[in-house]
């Protein structure tokens, strides 16, 4: 015995570290296009679609609150999109280019159609096929990056796809200014994204779709409940996204519906509700990421919580437009470290052979209150006004940090 260390062996995982290297750039360089055509996608949805809705359509409230709640129903579905996916033995990339494929067709849809229903039908079609990508992300990030830098890579992305958002949200706005009829020619911006993702999706390195090899949706639950801890932050997690998400459609409601007195325009209402919370998106997420790698994760998302109470209060307690985006400023930077913290945190407690499962839990989870929050929300607006609203939010999110903050102990800084 001689000591040395064997020359094949250290030839082997010098080429192993290689290709994983190579992997990760690759997924990290296509990932960025994706999150880039994201950000036109995004704004869409989120913002230009209830816009249109309130402006051009006169929509009731049950149909607008129809809007935000989509992508959340979309998520309901994903432990579907699972199952399915691993018995037909497809790579989650080509799952994925699939779902932007069937979202770039329904935006298509939206640019055609001239009814409110029908209107309101494709742009929720493009949101639901949207959301299928989303545990299937987590799952490509968990194979092709390291530990230590998956919250940095992400926060990259997720930069990208910010900047991206907060141009859009300005000049879409101005182009509803200059005739809001124009809301066609502006949907044209995020089909072609969606068919751009296609490619990046497609173009990924393959990652298997691993579930428990084919998992039900009855086992998922199981899995759930056998975890106390990750069934019990799952919790707190309902309570702190119910409380936010029942506040954005309102956010745009109050800056764009008459009956509140502000009335703002479309160029304002873009740079408020877009432009103003991306670019503090922009801002902090490189910070939240390089926190993620580092930092209890619990103690992040409480920081979040407190964040965005901190937004509400801003946003929904006053008429002045400049305070008004000061919140949504505060709302950037929460959704910035939110997101990044709800797409990574799992990988923090499941397995690798799990994570799928695990995730969509997470998703479907995400699901049920994102698809509920806005009906809940404009049935309160229609009882009251959006300060109440907002105190019966900030008050959710309290509740839910008092479920998260006993298990800020589970969990050990991540290290590297």
């Amino acid at each position: 015995m001689t000591g040395r260390p064997d020359k094949s062996r250290v030839k082997t995982e010098t080429v192993f570290l290689n290709e994983a290297s190579e992997v990760a750039r690759r997924t990290f360089r296509l990932d960025l296009l994706r999150g880039s055509m994201q950000g036109f996608v995004e704004t869409s949805l989120l913002t230009f679609s209830l816009l249109v809705a309130i402006r051009v359509f006169q929509a009731p409230d049950m149909l607008k609150a129809i809007l935000p709640g989509a992508y959340p129903a979309g998520l309901l579905i994903s432990p579907l999109t699972i199952i399915i996916g691993s018995k037909l033995g497809w790579s989650a990339g080509r799952i994925c280019s699939l779902f932007s494929f069937l979202a770039g067709l329904s935006m298509v849809g939206a640019i055609s159609v001239k009814a409110l229903p029908a209107f309101v039908i494709c742009i929720f079609f493009v949101a639901v096929f949207l959301a299928q990508t989303i545990p299937l992300l987590t799952t490509i990030y968990a194979s092709n990056y390291a530990e230590n830098e998956r919250g940095s890579r992400y926060a990259t992305t997720m930069l990208f796809s910010a900047l991206i958002a907060a141009g859009f949200s300005y000049g879409g706005g101005r182009l509803l200014d200059f005739d809001i009829e124009h809301y066609q020619v502006l949907f044209v911006v995020p089909a072609l994204a969606l068919f751009v993702n296609v490619f990046a999706f497609k173009a990924m390195p393959d990652v298997a779709i691993r579930p428990e090899q084919s998992p039900s949706s009855v086992h998922d639950f199981k899995e759930a409940f056998r975890n106390r801890v990750f069934c019990l932050i799952l919790t707190g997690w309902m309570f702190q996204g119910f409380g936010q998400i029942m506040t954005v459609p309102i956010r745009i409601e109050y800056l764009a519906n008459d009956r509140y007195g502000i009335n703002a325009t479309n160029e304002q209402i873009g740079l408020i509700v877009g432009a103003v919370p991306f670019l503090t998106y922009i801002g902090s997420t490189k910070i939240w990421g390089y926190c993620f790698d580092r930092w209890n994760f619990i103690v992040l998302r409480v920081a979040t919580n407190v964040i965005s109470m901190i937004s509400i209060f801003t946003i929904f307690f006053t008429s002045s437009l400049l305070v008004i985006a000061i919140g949504m400023g505060l709302f950037g930077v929460a959704l910035s470290g939110g997101r990044l913290i709800w797409m990574l945190w799992v990988v923090q407690l499941a397995p690798l052979r799990n994570l799928s499962t695990y995730m969509s839990i997470n998703t479907f989870t995400t699901g049920v209150r994102g698809a509920m929050a806005p009906f809940v929300a404009y049935w309160l607006v229609g009882k009251s006004d959006p300060m109440v609203v907002g105190w019966i939010a900030a008050a959710i999110i309290a509740i839910g940090i008092c479920v998260m903050l006993p298990f800020r102990g589970q969990f050990q800084r991540p290290t590297g």
